[in-house]
């Protein structure tokens, strides 16, 4: 039985996650995107900034969301 509630609990998980490959970037549980170009992304109010080339959404869902580009910088802020 506790088996199952950790599976169940990591489904309903809450916390942002930010998995970094070579060219993507994948963002799990934002709220919302406040800017998008092919330099620059900006994502929950400006905690996370996204800088680089040719950056371009490949997916997007409720609350995930993958990035397909060159990275240069990457900002996060915890507030």
């Amino acid at each position: 039985m506790n088996l199952v509630n950790k599976i169940r609990n990591s489904f309903n998980e809450k916390k942002l996650k930010i998995i970094i490959f070579d060219k993507y970037i994948n963002i799990i549980n934002y709220s919302v995107i406040n800017d998008i170009s092919n330099e620059k992304i900006i994502i929950n109010n400006q905690n996370i900034i996204i800088n680089g080339r040719n950056l371009k959404v490949i997916k997007l869902l409720d609350n995930e969301i993958l990035i397909e580009g060159l990275l240069s910088d990457l900002e996060y802020k915890n507030e």
